[in-house]
Parts: C-alpha cells; structure tokens; sequence
C-alpha cells in the first residue's frame, strides 16, 4: 500500500468539501447486524460483509469512516482481518480512514503502535490516540504522522462523565491538563495549504464550551467530535469548531446512523441499507443548517 503523498489535512479538507463534515462510526455488534449480511460460522465473514455494505451506502454523503477497533479485536484475528478489509473498501471508494484505537505508550512500543496504523502498510489515514503519558509518548505518533502524510487525533477532552476530575485539572502555568496537552500538539503542527495540518484532538460534542476552547488552542488542527446523535450531541457544537474557512471539524455518529432501527426498538428489515442512509441524509441536512453562513 503507496504512503499518501499530500499533507493529511489538506486531504481531509478535500474531502470535506467534496462531501461534507459528517463522519460514520462503525462499531459492529453481532446481535444488531441485519440478516442479509450473517454468515453462519464465520464472523468475520459477517463483519466484513456489514461494513462493506455500509461503505457502499455512505460513500458519498460523508467524509470519512472511523472503525472502533475494540468491536472488531474482541473477534480475535477474523475480527481484525474484517477491520482491515472495511478499511481498504472505504479507501477505494475515496473516504478518510480513521482507526479508533486509542492507543498508548512511549519508546519503542509507541513507536510500534504509530508504524502499524500508520505505517506504509496500513489502510488507515489516521489513529486516535490517548496522550496522557505526556509527549514523550506523543512524540513517536506525531513523527510518523508527518512522515507519512496520515494523522493523529488525540483525545483531549472527552464527553464521559469522569472526565472533568482529570482533564480539566489545573496546571501550574498551562490552564486545564488538557489544553496543555493541545498546546503541545499545536507546537509541532505543520498546517498545509488548507491552514490545517494532522495533529487534531477528539472533543466531545456533548461539551460545546470545550470545543470552542479546543479552537482556539489548536487553529490547525482538526476535532473529531463524537457524541452526535445517540450520545445526545447536537449539530450547534460544531459551528465553533470551524475555522474562518468553515473547515475544521468531522462529526461522528455510530448508532445512530448505521442502526438508525435501534432507537425505536425494531429489527433492521431488508430496508435497512435505505434507512442507514437516509438516517445520513438527515444528519447532513441538520449539519448543512447549523453551519449555513449568511
């Protein structure tokens, strides 16, 4: 696999433009999975199947795909084999890539972790990363996003309810924990001609002040906000994430856009492909609203 040669975000700029902010999470749960896509015996297989479908419905009405790991490595290799398969779909068919990993560590198993999502080989254009064990761990995740044209989001500032104990905690000289940590991400940003480069942060939608804040600690870099739709984010967190060019943010919704049925409690049906995207449709239209500009 050809190491992309433009600067990660002047890709995913391209592609935001071209197809708008929202980002489709696929989280794959074998009791949700519609029956047109199981494969007695094989859960790969099944796995496989169900993310390539949902690839082909949302190809193109949504910039990029992110694929929660956890969903696919509780299936052993099969699992993992079928993640990287979705990934190469969604590739071909011209999305950004973003593995859900949240991954973690320093030296040399930091930088293994950096070569294999974001390596040559990887179908993966970026990786989610926990930064708390400081830049030092950091470090080797921003050197192989640079080197290799993918990118990184950190998650800074998240939605869940314990997060305030930890990051938003006061350092000596630096604000919030987390804005420390942005900073020093925004200090080895190198934006592209888009103004925006591939060191972004994961802020929850679901706190639209820290969103503005991440803005403003990071300029360049581009937020991943999850939280939209079932998590009970809503479409107004996403306007102070934008830059003055009206770029700068993907939205994820996972639930509530490929098991759109799961919110009133019924089976998926041989629909279930019209109604995943037309659960996008309405995503979009709800995001198109919010950031329309006079």
């Amino acid at each position: 696999m050809t190491t992309p040669a433009a600067n990660f975000g002047d890709r995913l700029a391209d592609a935001v433009r071209a197809r708008g902010p929202a980002c489709v999470g696929i989280d794959p749960r074998p009791d949700w999975l519609p029956e047109d896509v199981l494969r007695e015996g094989d859960i790969g297989a099944t796995l496989r199947a169900h993310g390539e479908a949902v690839v082909e419905v949302v190809a193109d009405a949504a910039s990029t795909v992110k694929l929660n790991c956890a969903f696919f490595e509780r299936h052993g290799a099969d699992g993992w084999s079928a993640m990287l398969s979705i990934a190469r779909a969604a590739r071909a068919r011209g999305l950004v890539t973003i593995a859900d990993a949240k991954r973690s560590d320093i030296g040399p198993s930091a930088a293994a972790y950096a070569d294999a999502f974001l390596g040559d080989d990887s179908p993966f254009d970026a990786v989610t990363v926990v930064p708390w064990l400081g830049e030092d761990g950091l470090t080797p995740f921003i050197d192989a996003a640079h080197r290799g044209g993918r990118g990184i989001f950190c998650v800074l500032r998240s939605s869940n309810p314990g997060a305030e104990r930890l990051q938003e905690v006061e350092t000596a000289d630096d604000g919030p924990l987390w804005e420390s940590l942005g900073r020093t991400l925004a200090a080895a940003e190198k934006p592209g001609s888009s103004g925006l480069g591939a060191l972004g942060a994961v802020v929850g939608a679901t706190v639209p002040d820290a969103v503005a804040r991440a803005r403003r600690v990071l300029p360049a870099g581009w937020l991943l906000l999850p939280g939209y739709g079932a998590q009970g984010g809503g479409a107004a967190a996403i306007v102070p994430a934008l830059d003055e060019a009206g770029l700068g943010a993907i939205v994820n919704a996972s639930r509530s856009v490929v098991f759109p049925w799961r919110a009133d409690g019924e089976a998926p049906g041989p629909s279930w492909r019209d109604r995943v995207r037309a659960a996008l449709d309405a995503m979009n239209s709800d995001l198109g609203s919010a950031t329309r500009r006079e």
